[in-house]
């Protein structure tokens, strides 16, 4: 793997000097910077940032404490924020899902294909709509052992812990729609100054995406977790 060590230390100037650290060269150089150490490839500035926290709270321990050595660097607080620790059910099930956002049917139109059987595989309804199917799937890849269902309405009417209106709702809850024989997806944000909310849904235009449905046609709501 090959490196800008310019951008690196560029990165890491601006990273002091945002975190009132000193000039570029007051502390002494960090030894063992190496393109192994950058591993994952392709994630080789962050690995970069996470090193130099460790470095400057080392070095500087009062303005950098060590609460933060293992955090992200965010430009708008100009602080090293822990990143968010994904620990609800909600969490989990869009954390899952938006991995599976692109996926497509094979052929298009054909409710086929050799992912959209593995969503179906959680119901049992192969080659039928399966946005249903994928809520399920995805639910089950992170834990949940309850009672599925092929049906989008039926799925939130009859499963899981009803949810009152957006008011209450969280991301990762299940959302039904009024739209056609019915259509079901992970909720991912409820925009109240829009009037909508994002969902994460499987058999979109045939495939998995994330998009944006007026709060009016909800048909209901549920939590699996």
């Amino acid at each position: 793997m090959i490196l800008d060590y310019r951008k690196l230390r560029r990165a890491g100037y601006v990273y002091a000097h945002r975190n009132d650290l000193g000039k570029p060269g007051k502390y002494p150089k960090e030894k063992g910077i190496t393109a192994e150490s950058h591993l994952p490839p392709g994630k080789p500035y962050r690995a970069f940032l996470l090193r130099l926290q460790k470095h400057m709270h080392a070095q500087h321990p009062k303005n950098f404490p060590a609460k933060y050595v293992d955090g992200t660097f965010n430009r708008k607080t100009r602080l090293i924020l822990a990143p968010p620790k994904v620990v609800t059910f909600g969490q989990k099930l869009v954390q899952r899902a938006i991995r599976e956002v692109g996926t497509h049917e094979y052929p298009w139109g054909s409710n086929s294909g050799a992912r959209v059987h593995f969503y179906q595989s959680s119901t049992g309804a192969y080659n039928a709509a399966w946005c249903a199917s994928f809520v399920c799937k995805m639910a089950q890849e992170v834990g949940y052992k309850g009672s599925v269902s092929a049906g989008a309405w039926d799925l939130t009417d009859n499963h899981g812990k009803r949810v009152k209106g957006t008011a209450t709702a969280l991301p990762g809850d299940v959302v039904s729609l009024n739209t056609g024989q019915g259509h079901v997806g992970i909720l991912l944000r409820v925009n109240r100054t829009l009037g909508t909310v994002t969902l994460i849904a499987g058999n979109t235009g045939d495939s998995v995406k994330q998009k944006d449905y007026p709060i009016s046609i909800i048909h209901s709501i549920c939590r699996l977790g």
